[in-house]
């Protein structure tokens, strides 16, 4: 059988399984459903890369291919988009990124890492922007935890930290640390809750709120006021702290 062939077969199994006729828990999946358990397969296949084991690795990216057609017939069912237009991203977005593989008689040669990671720095932008954001050296693909483990040692060399009043007494309290996030991870996936999805979702918007606050007051986030640092990280309720111009 051609590659094409077990590409569409495999696109035909999908299908079947979310019909009226097929599996009713992946006739349920969703973007929002199916997103928790896509970042448990990138971990597991992670974990077969660290292990050196061939066949979890293939085992792994089966997994891992088989969530990015169930991602494609959900947009596909939706009217949003199909695997072709995946395939077609892809195929451009490769090529523009590659000039000096794919143009090298308009663009050139680029003859070291260096130079590659120089131009597709260009590529994006990020070199024609002489403020360098402090959100430049996070990276957002990570674990939530080590994401904000992170950020907060950054936060709190900047001299930013959490007042009393912020956090409940219960939470001051660091006996028996261990028992407590376990008990809290419990009740939250007991209740269908995922921490991982939740913490992310709050570094998104202190994310979103810090590029809002450097583009609108034209300052470097470590130059902003405290106040206006504080209520951006504690405050719960969304405000607009955009600076001063």
């Amino acid at each position: 059988m051609s590659k094409k062939n077990k590409l569409s077969e495999l696109e035909n199994i999908i299908k079947k399984l979310r019909s009226d006729t097929g599996c009713p828990w992946d006739r349920e999946l969703d973007f929002e459903s199916l997103k928790t358990l896509t970042l448990e397969e990138a971990y597991e296949l992670i974990d077969a890369l660290e292990k050196n084991d061939k066949n979890l690795v293939l085992d792994e990216l089966s997994d891992l291919l088989v969530h990015i057609l169930f991602y494609s017939e959900i947009a596909n069912s939706s009217n949003l988009f199909n695997f072709d237009d995946i395939l077609d991203h892809a195929r451009k977005k490769l090529i523009k990124r590659h000039p000096h593989v794919f143009d090298k008689e308009n663009f050139g040669n680029l003859k070291t890492p260096e130079e590659v990671e120089k131009n597709w720095l260009k590529l994006k932008g990020e070199n024609t922007n002489p403020k360098i954001s402090f959100l430049d050296e996070f990276n957002f693909f990570s674990h939530s935890s080590v994401l904000l483990k992170r950020l907060i040692k950054k936060l709190l060399s900047l001299n930013i930290q959490i007042n009393k009043k912020e956090v409940p007494n219960k939470i001051l309290d660091f006996e028996d640390i261990p028992n407590k996030l376990f008990k809290l991870y419990f009740y939250l996936i007991q209740n269908n809750i995922d921490p991982e999805i939740e913490l992310r979702k709050k570094i998104n918007s202190i994310k979103q709120k810090i590029i809002n606050l450097e583009n609108n007051s034209n300052k470097k986030f470590k130059d902003l006021e405290d106040e206006i640092i504080y209520n951006l990280l504690f405050v719960d309720k969304d405000q607009n702290y955009g600076g001063r111009k």
